[in-house]
């Protein structure tokens, strides 16, 4: 007897989504046993594991790198993810994409690994779904509700640039549990919109052992520094989208947990009070260093702490202490290098209730914000 033939949306082409149904059919044959399966042959079985519902809507541009992150994410949270893609670069129809015009298209995946040798794979699924144009509204809202596994979380990782899809936005607010925001820096002021929502920057997590670092540096007695301290000086590398957003971050965790409010945007950084104390916040673009973040500087009039990448060690990082008459022996920390997965699983998993992100993310969205507003002026 010949099988059936695939479902269009497991094959490489796709298929214009016409009715939720289809998706349903794709994924019945995607986990239907192969043709002379024996179920008491572990090795040849396959476990559908789904933890949450995962709402990515991101750039067209941006597919082969977030199917990377997606693959590594899934042995670490497996979800039912589905992928919502936009030509942010393109106003114009493209032929290519739909032969029904308002037509959806989409793509049925699954994401497989083996936890250990000889035992069953673990899969969990993808559904990718591209806009028929770049300027139409498709309602987002009506076309993924259908899709999604019920009686698990929602979580939505919003990849666009801001003011792009602001429908979509809402939309993904209304649908998921905990809000992923990854937009750049001006994407920091995204949280504001989410009232009711656990929103988070993907930054926040990125930043998570250089805010460790800065936290340790004042333990003990060096905790009276702190009355003191002036300036805030964070150095990266150039072009660099992430290390702004993770710059500014870094230094909203510290004002945050300082108490420092903000006053004014100035050409060459910005000015927040410690009381009645002025501090000079500054964030550099160095061409000579490699991409990410470089150093992170706190200094007063007479002593300056720092935290730095060492010159030529992939890992490795340097912390140093200095006052105006000696040097602290200099010590040296090691980190894996976190990569994009890595920063995903910890914000989709985090608590919900985190005081340091509350006090620093209004101080993120304003450092972001002035500097943005700024450059527009042409300042």
């Amino acid at each position: 007897m010949d099988e059936e033939p695939l479902p269009a949306l497991l094959t490489g082409e796709g298929a214009d989504l016409t009715d939720p149904g289809q998706v349903d059919r794709a994924l019945a044959t995607l986990w239907r046993p192969p043709a002379g399966y024996r179920a008491a042959d572990p090795v040849g079985a396959a476990t559908r594991v789904c933890a949450a519902n995962l709402l990515v809507v991101a750039d067209e541009a941006d597919r082969t790198w977030i199917s990377q992150v997606l693959g590594s994410l899934s042995p670490r949270y497996p979800t039912r993810t589905i992928v919502w893609l936009a030509d942010v670069g393109s106003r114009r129809r493209s032929k290519s994409r739909s032969r029904n015009g308002d037509t959806v298209r989409a793509w049925v995946f699954a994401l497989c690994h083996v936890p250990q040798p000889g035992r069953p794979q673990v899969c969990c699924e993808q559904i990718v779904l591209r806009e028929p144009t770049g300027d139409t509204e498709c309602d987002l809202m009506q076309t993924i509700l259908p899709l999604l596994e019920s009686d698990v979380p929602t979580m939505g990782w919003w990849r666009l640039p801001v003011g792009s899809r602001r429908p979509w936005y809402r939309a993904l607010v209304g649908l998921s549990d905990r809000l992923i925001v990854d937009a750049g820096p001006a994407g920091l002021a995204r949280y504001k919109e989410a009232a009711g929502r656990v929103v988070r920057e993907l930054g926040w997590y990125r930043t998570a052992h250089w805010r460790d670092w800065l936290a340790g540096l004042f333990d003990g007695d060096a905790a009276a520094t702190l009355e003191s301290l002036t300036e805030l000086h964070v150095r990266t590398g150039p072009g660099d989208r992430d290390a702004r957003t993770d710059a500014v971050w870094i230094a909203a965790f510290v004002a945050g947990q300082l108490g420092w409010k903000p006053v004014q945007y100035e050409a060459d950084g910005w000015r927040l009070a410690a009381g009645e104390r002025p501090v000079r916040v500054r964030i550099d673009e160095d061409p000579i260093v490699a991409a990410g973040i470089d150093s992170v500087t706190l200094s007063d009039d007479s002593r300056r702490c720092e935290v730095a990448r060492w010159a030529g060690a992939r890992n490795a990082y340097r912390i140093a202490e200095h006052t105006g008459v000696s040097c602290r022996l200099p010590r040296t920390v090691e980190a894996p290098r976190a990569d994009a997965a890595d920063a995903l699983v910890a914000a989709l998993t985090g608590r919900p209730s985190d005081r340091a992100f509350e006090r620093a993310a209004p101080i993120a969205a304003w450092l972001a914000g002035t500097s943005t507003r700024k450059t527009r002026r042409g300042g």
